[in-house]
């Protein structure tokens, strides 16, 4: 759907006016109405046009050419072959009709016509949200039993957000569904697929409330069915809101022209830390480089950082850093105490295109931990564990899978088997079974 919708009527002969009108959350901002005179010359015509939803006026009309006239209803006189005039209503009234009602009368010699139609806004219920950033509910959709809402995108490459804000319906009277490649808080990659949505809020696991979609030419939509009560708030991110490193090295560069904010977050295997490096400043700074072995910094501290902040959170720990224009270039080195870390970039548009950051980083292995294995395995007496991703499977298809893969099925036989075993698992996001092999 475009910006603007026109609609044409000829006179004096009756008929329909074929036109669209949608809410200003919606693509379309506007319908233009094109009133033309059937004969080419006569008499001058008087007409009025007026809009209702239910039984009230409702809309506001702009003539180009008479700008004087009132909002809800249109009068005047049509002396050319054609008059022009835009019709909107507005967005902050809750519409619960999803009918509107334009008429159209004018006055030819000594008869009045009438031309009166009625359309559904949304028969089919397809609903495009306009805005970047909204909250949107059950009551902004007509009272049908399926919906679908398709939210924004942009070429630019932002990812889209969306929190889950209230939800309340049982299973067998409806659901929400999510449908796109997305990817949760917490990194689990879901495709249209994923299960409709319903029950109360607090029932629900993060991942169903909290919903990431990355950036794709398409656009991601909501599937309503039945009646849920539910409300929901979403918002465009950057390109760089949600990267995940799981590599054994890595590393990214960002020169940001405006406003931006950045999540990173590197997840190593048990048994690894993350030994960084981050060279951070003004490039047209003349000031000599520092070089520092933290973020720790008392003059940038402060999280109202008018430049370019970056904070590193390293399990309970979080260590932060801000500079501004002018500041000489800055090279951090340090070892995480975990296996994961999360470095946020933020960037105000005032402080200019200078400002950069470089990261790099490389697993480091703790020896205690990982022994003679490769990355990803931990040692267990004389053999390499691992735990890879995969489906949940019975004991011999587990069996035949670690041989395929050059190993077998762990064997915990003792306490100090279980507790690295454990650790493990417990370091992992996804589901898993473990085989171990030989040196």
């Amino acid at each position: 759907m475009s910006d603007d919708v026109s609609v044409q009527s000829h006179v004096p002969s009756s008929g329909l006016i074929c036109w669209a009108a949608v809410a200003a959350l919606l693509r379309v901002r506007r319908v233009t109405f094109i009133i033309q005179r059937m004969d080419q010359e006569g008499p001058t015509i008087d007409f009025v046009i007026s809009t209702t939803m239910g039984e009230k006026l409702s809309g506001e009309f702009q003539g180009h050419q008479y700008p004087d006239c009132g909002p809800h209803i249109f009068t005047s006189q049509l002396k050319s072959n054609e008059v022009s005039l835009n019709w909107t209503f507005q967005a902050s009234v809750d519409y619960t009709r999803p009918n509107i009602t334009f008429q159209l009368k004018y006055r030819y010699d000594k008869y009045t016509y009438q031309i009166l139609y009625t359309y559904p806004i949304m028969e089919d219920c397809q609903l495009y949200l306009r805005e970047e950033e909204a909250e949107f509910g059950h009551r902004d959709i007509p009272h049908t039993s399926d919906c679908q809402v398709w939210f924004p995108i942009r070429e630019s490459g932002h990812g889209l957000v969306i929190e889950l804000l209230k939800l309340n319906v049982p299973c067998s009277k409806g659901y929400i569904h999510f449908s796109g490649l997305n990817v949760t808080q917490h990194q689990h990659f879901r495709t249209h697929k994923q299960t409709q949505i319903c029950g109360k809020l607090e029932e629900l696991p993060d991942s169903d409330r909290h919903i990431y979609f990355p950036s794709s030419p398409m656009s991601p939509f909501m599937q309503v069915h039945g009646s849920p009560i539910f409300s929901l708030n979403y918002h465009l991110v950057d390109y760089c809101y949600n990267v995940t490193f799981v590599a054994k090295n890595g590393s990214f560069e960002l020169k940001p022209s405006g406003e931006l904010q950045c999540t990173f977050k590197i997840y190593l295997p048990y048994g690894n830390r993350v030994a960084m490096n981050l060279q951070i400043g003004d490039s047209t700074s003349t000031g000599s480089p520092e070089t520092g072995s933290s973020f720790q910094d008392n003059k940038n501290s402060d999280s109202l950082c008018n430049g370019l902040l970056t904070q590193l959170h390293d399990g309970g720990n979080t260590w932060s850093h801000c500079t501004i224009a002018g500041d000489a270039e800055r090279q951090i080195e340090m070892v995480s105490r975990e296996n994961k870390v999360v470095l946020k970039v933020s960037v105000r548009s005032g402080s200019g295109g200078a400002l950069g950051l470089r990261m790099t980083y490389r697993a480091e292995p703790v020896e205690s931990i990982v022994g003679m294995c490769g990355f990803g395995w931990v040692a267990l007496r004389q053999f390499c564990v691992s735990a890879p991703e995969g489906p949940r499977l019975p004991w011999a298809q587990a069996e035949m899978e670690c041989t395929r893969r050059g190993g077998h099925l762990a064997s915990i036989r003792n306490q100090h088997d279980q507790a690295v075993v454990d650790s493990l698992l417990l370091n992992r996001l996804v589901k898993i079974y473990v085989y171990l092999r030989l040196f």
